[in-house]
């Protein structure tokens, strides 16, 4: 999001980005050859860009399709502050349940749904302050039926965050700006089996992000960019499934700090 980490961009690898599309300004994929500031990967990279200015009209959207309703909604509050929320939440379990079920297997389709609330403000000198929540959760299940007869778990899966971003840019003057962003809170990614057995991973993560940079434009052949990203939490699991062997249980805490520098040239 903006460049900083998050667990999930997609409801279900593909169905639908985990924010409104009504407040994301452009997707950028990267597949190869990003920058510096997309660390801490080997892979591509999928980025959820946000206008970073704040909305000059007021606007409300409500959307009903096959397989989720959302409602989004943006004022203005004076001439340089702007509040957002929106929300969204899927319903095709409900409608392709009874299809996909048989006497025996209960298929229940994925079902997902979203918040966020965000307010962007713009400070006289040019500023831009931008506060942002977030949360996903995802959630998928097979049911079957036990020796009596009742509906028992089968597996499920279940993904889900909740994040809080604070995001300051500020021009310097002579084409250079400060960005300073901090992103909080928790993270987990669970799986139930049948007969009571249960696997999750769960993380509460801090990031800090600092970054000096000077763009490419027409009447400048370089650009640069400085920046220190700090990456703390607390991350936590258990593997309690006895099919695949014995229970494992952990926690530990981690900070990774990482300087970074790059230079462009036309």
């Amino acid at each position: 999001l903006n460049g900083s980490r998050i667990p999930l961009v997609f409801h279900f690898s593909g169905l639908t980005t985990v924010l409104s599309t009504e407040s994301i300004d452009e997707v950028a994929y990267l597949p190869v050859s990003y920058g510096v500031r997309y660390g801490r990967a080997l892979g591509g990279y999928v980025d959820l860009r946000l206008d970073p200015e704040p909305a000059t009209e007021r606007r409300s959207v409500a959307s009903i399709d096959l397989y989720q309703a959302q409602l989004f909604t943006e004022q203005t509050v004076g001439e340089r502050t702007s509040v957002s929320v929106s929300g969204r939440r899927s319903y095709i379990d409900s409608l392709l349940g009874p299809v996909l079920s048989s006497s025996d297997l209960t298929v229940q389709a994925p079902r997902y749904y979203d918040a966020q609330l965000r307010l962007v403000h713009q400070t006289p000198s040019g500023d831009t302050l931008d506060v942002m929540y977030l949360m996903s959760d995802d959630r998928f299940r097979f049911l079957g039926k036990n020796a009596d007869g009742e509906d028992e778990t089968l597996a499920a899966l279940s993904t889900s965050f909740h994040k809080l971003r604070v995001r300051h840019l500020a021009g310097l003057g002579g084409s250079w700006s400060l960005e300073s962003v901090l992103f909080l809170g928790p993270e987990r990614q669970g799986f139930e089996f049948a007969r009571g057995s249960e696997a999750y991973e769960k993380s509460l993560a801090l990031g800090l992000r600092e970054e000096l940079s000077r763009e490419l434009g027409e009447d400048r052949r370089l650009g640069y960019r400085l920046g220190v990203d700090l990456l703390c939490g607390r991350d936590s699991y258990l593997y309690d499934v006895g099919q695949f062997g014995e229970r494992e249980e952990g926690e530990a805490w981690s900070c990774a700090p990482a300087p970074y520098a790059e230079a462009t040239a036309r």
